[in-house]
């Protein structure tokens, strides 16, 4: 009993004199300096603060080392790849007419949506053309009342006499005035079985391999002939290529099950995905192969078609082809 008394005591003992050694240590290692010796520290050179390394750089001078870090060069930085990127960075300048396709049923219900669109979405308002089929018009609705700002109106719609049809068709093109303000509409057809308008496109800036641009945006019901249909087009589209030989020829609309390459060889599909469930009834053709990169977009309200949006991806012949070299021999005497 005693024993373990003693030890309890010990133990203290140490614990005390342990913790007093600690403070005391705590209180020594604290350095003071008064306000006058940090002043005098400003006279004090860094050779006085440490041992001195003029040897090691004469030896690294000797060697041709630099003895100091080579400065930091800002990398050169590059410039995002892409359809969209270089689309983004010329909206109004690009090889080939920027355009949005949808089958709206009804625009007259759907400005308001179309318009805010625009405002708010950069890529839909930089688009060069907004070309839409099944706009339901008729000549009650004015022009003002499904026009875009900024946007010129083309529109021919369903006429009853021609197409025995009192409701639905109707095409319409509307020409982004900041990448053209001359356009002029060509023609417009209303039949049964197909209905097109055509209009043709001069703006300021155009590669040299292109005169000037026609769209023609086109509506084939489904119940149509599609033999029928798609021989009357192409006898036109030949007429068009024949008339304008130096002009890009642009051939987009609702087509259902139809498809034109059959009679028109020379023109290529340039959509690759589904607008209506699995179903790609919506069609674009150029003669251009890969001349558009085709991105699908929600419908504009409650279309069933889903709205199409193609950024041109067709590089110039100036900038694809390399320069030509020729061979010159000199003769010296």
């Amino acid at each position: 009993m005693a024993a373990g008394r003693l030890a309890t005591v010990q133990a203290v003992f140490l614990s005390v004199i342990l913790v007093s050694a600690l403070l005391v240590c705590k209180v020594s290692c604290v350095i003071q300096y008064t306000g006058s010796e940090l002043l005098n520290l400003r006279s004090i050179s860094h050779s006085d603060l440490g041992p001195s390394t003029s040897l090691l750089e004469e030896k690294l001078r000797d060697l041709n080392i630099s003895s100091h870090s080579t400065p930091w060069l800002e990398a050169k930085k590059g410039r995002r790849s892409g359809t969209f990127a270089r689309f983004r960075r010329h909206p109004y300048r690009p090889p080939l007419p920027a355009l949005l396709l949808s089958n709206v049923r009804s625009l007259r219900h759907k400005m308001d949506e179309l318009q805010l669109m625009i405002q708010t979405n950069k890529d839909y308002s930089d688009c060069s053309a907004i070309c839409l089929t099944e706009t339901w018009l008729d000549p009650s609705v004015p022009d003002q009342a499904v026009t875009l700002p900024s946007f010129t109106l083309h529109r021919a719609d369903r006429s009853f006499k021609l197409s025995r049809k009192a409701k639905g068709g109707g095409v319409c093109i509307m020409i982004n005035e900041r990448w053209c303000t001359n356009s002029t509409e060509l023609t417009h057809v209303c039949s049964p079985h197909l209905e097109y308008l055509t209009v043709k496109c001069r703006p300021s800036f155009l590669p040299r391999e292109f005169a000037s641009i026609i769209l023609i945006c086109g509506y084939i019901p489904p119940e149509a002939n599609a033999n029928t249909t798609i021989a009357e087009l192409a006898n036109y589209v030949s007429s068009v290529e024949n008339s304008h030989p130096d002009t890009a020829v642009i051939i987009l609309g609702d087509f259902n099950q139809t498809n034109l390459s059959s009679e028109l060889p020379g023109y290529h599909q340039q959509v690759t995905c589904p607008s209506r469930g699995t179903n790609m009834l919506d069609h674009w053709y150029t003669t251009i192969q890969g001349a558009y990169r085709a991105f699908a977009r929600a419908p504009l309200g409650r279309s069933d078609h889903a709205m199409l949006l193609l950024i041109p991806q067709h590089r110039q012949k100036v900038k694809s082809s390399k320069s030509p070299t020729k061979l010159v021999r000199f003769w010296y005497h």
